[in-house]
């Protein structure tokens, strides 16, 4: 959330009474929502001086009233920027946007994503999609694909980056870490063969 002031502020943290002329780099709140199978932790960033306990304890009761995330799980973090206004000045006193921005993390993103198959004769398939799948996941579509001879093409109709197995998620290296490189959702290499071999059997029962 850009919670850059639209008109001059007084700067907070100088020792002398100083206001802003220019905008020289943005403000924001951000947030991070992480997620195991049963928990949720929220971190929130804001790019403000500091940030009081009161509205500390405010601001996690309206992301557990909204997201149904528990207080104890959020951390709230002001960045001590001494280029910005104090959250005093503020619209709600920041315990609005620090929640919507929990919210807006927390949807879950959606991404366009492509399978294809292709059949050619009895014996020859072809599965495509648009990641880099971990050996394991490919060859176990081949492995328990009905045709006898199956090619899984990678990095077709679009690029999402490494899928790891859920082995690899647990023992960790650089294609299990999130970013633009790897963002799927842990399950994605179970959720992919699954697709995949769908189609596969489609393909073999010469479903259109």
């Amino acid at each position: 959330m850009d919670i850059t002031p639209t008109e001059s502020v007084v700067l907070a943290g100088s020792p002398t009474r100083l206001k802003s002329s220019v905008v020289s780099t943005r403000l924001y709140v951000k947030a991070l929502v992480l997620s195991s199978t049963a928990r949720k932790v929220v971190i929130v960033t804001l790019d403000t001086l500091k940030y009081p306990v009161e509205r500390v304890v405010e601001a996690r009761r309206q992301i557990e009233r909204s997201t149904g995330i528990p207080t104890d799980n959020v951390i709230i973090c002001a960045s001590h920027t001494h280029r910005g206004p104090l959250w005093t000045y503020y619209e709600h006193k920041l315990v609005t946007p620090i929640a919507e921005a929990v919210m807006k993390r927390r949807e879950q993103p959606s991404y366009r994503y492509f399978f294809t198959g292709i059949r050619i004769g009895d014996d020859f398939a072809i599965v495509t999609n648009p990641d880099e799948l971990f050996c394991e996941i490919g060859i176990s579509i081949k492995q328990n694909s009905p045709f006898k001879h199956t090619m899984v093409a990678e990095q077709t109709n679009g690029a999402h980056g490494y899928v790891p197995t859920a082995k690899a998620f647990a023992g960790g290296s650089y294609e299990t870490w999130f970013g633009e490189h790897s963002y799927l959702t842990t399950r994605a290499g179970e959720i992919i063969e699954k697709e995949s071999l769908d189609i596969l059997s489609r393909l073999k029962r010469g479903d259109s």
